[in-house]
């Protein structure tokens, strides 16, 4: 059994493969581990159920509440911190989100109004806005610390062979095996699970006109203000939108400055410079910070790969059920990591899988679907 592609996708899914001692894994990463040119790297994430769709609101709350803490369990440490997740604006992406979270009238997702949701995270300008959505079951996720531990464990695993640099360039499926052709030498295996972000659609052709790569430019502020004010706990994680553009924020961590950045999906939009690109996210994030901004700490790039309506991906490349295919939409996805690994793990081994939600919905992660093809049973 191989994975390829050891971002937080590929990590979760050999982790639960790993569990069954009869399995030899092959674990094939084309860069060295944790390394940053994908989608699974920075200090720390979102995790949030605070969704316009009720499949993906279900799928956060299953990740949030069963997967991540069986993850913590296995490795005696906290993974998850609780940290309220805000999302406002003036414009119809707003009202829509609103409108349906509305509908969907979880006791986790309430609509408050901007002046009581001042008080609660007051490093905001929340009392401009009529109402805020909150989602009180959201948290931060401490990513670098989650893949370190997960690199570990399978490093000690004597089922798990690890090979880094290793670059897959072609799958060529038989009638018993797969034959992964890769930079180095030829791997001969059962089955196989390809988890390759932004570099999904170079490999797996029948998605290429589906996924789609926008570079991100992150920024991280130091604010005008004591360090416990933009800490977990007090300055609540929230995405904003505005003139049909959407931005989010996070808390600062192990350093006092915030990460900022522009939640840019749309495709075929003309690209602005870097430098443009900065001033634009500073002139947005100074319309709702509390606080000044003293300056930026530093910028880092991340990769979105994603489908036109940020759904994922998940189906088979082939009728005997060899090949998986996976693309979970890395604006996003980190933390649906434990869910996709163990929804990835029970299909490549059995066909289906225990999670109920993925069962009920599976025509909406089928290619097909995506290219407009009616598969709701």
């Amino acid at each position: 059994m191989a994975v390829v592609g050891a971002g937080i996708n590929g990590l979760c899914t050999a982790y639960r493969l790993s569990s069954q001692s009869n399995l030899k894994i092959l674990l094939l990463e084309q860069y060295d581990l944790a390394h940053s040119f994908g989608s699974s790297h920075s200090k720390i994430r979102i995790t949030r159920a605070a969704y316009p769709d009720p499949l993906y609101v279900q799928m956060a709350q299953e990740s949030r509440n069963v997967e991540w803490p069986q993850l913590e369990k296995d490795f005696g440490e906290k993974l998850v911190l609780a940290n309220n997740f805000l999302a406002f604006g003036h414009d119809d992406i707003y009202l829509t989100y609103r409108n349906r979270v509305q509908l969907m009238n979880l006791p986790t997702l309430t609509i408050t109004s901007g002046v009581e949701s001042q008080k609660l995270c007051p490093a905001l300008k929340l009392d401009q806005f009529k109402d805020v959505v909150m989602d009180t079951n959201a948290g931060i996720i401490l990513a670098e610390k989650t893949v370190s531990l997960l690199i570990q464990d399978l490093k000690l695993k004597k089922n798990v062979t690890i090979m880094q640099q290793t670059k897959v360039e072609k799958v060529i499926p038989g009638d018993n095996e797969v034959v992964l052709v890769t930079n180095k030498k030829e791997y001969k295996v059962g089955k196989v699970v390809l988890t390759i972000g932004r570099w999904a659609s170079d490999l797996i052709p029948d998605i290429k006109s589906l996924v789609h790569v926008n570079k991100q430019s992150v920024l991280y502020l130091k604010l005008k203000t004591d360090k416990g004010n933009t800490e977990i706990g007090k300055y609540y994680s929230w995405m904003g939108s505005h003139n049909g553009e959407e931005y989010y924020s996070l808390p600062s961590y192990a350093t006092d400055w915030i990460k900022v950045a522009q939640h840019d999906n749309v495709i075929g939009k003309p690209k602005l410079t870097p430098e443009k690109q900065t001033e634009k996210v500073v002139n947005y994030i100074k319309t709702v910070l509390g606080y000044e901004i003293e300056g930026i700490q530093r910028t880092e790039e991340c990769y979105y790969t994603s489908t036109p309506n940020e759904e994922f991906i998940i189906d088979f490349l082939d009728e005997k059920k060899r090949i998986l295919a996976s693309s979970t939409c890395s604006g996003h996805a980190f933390k649906f990591g434990p869910l996709v690994g163990r929804i990835l793990s029970d299909l490549i081994q059995t066909g289906t899988t225990s999670v109920q939600l993925f069962r009920d919905n599976k025509f909406r992660f089928c290619i097909n679907y995506h290219m407009g093809v009616n598969l709701r049973p």
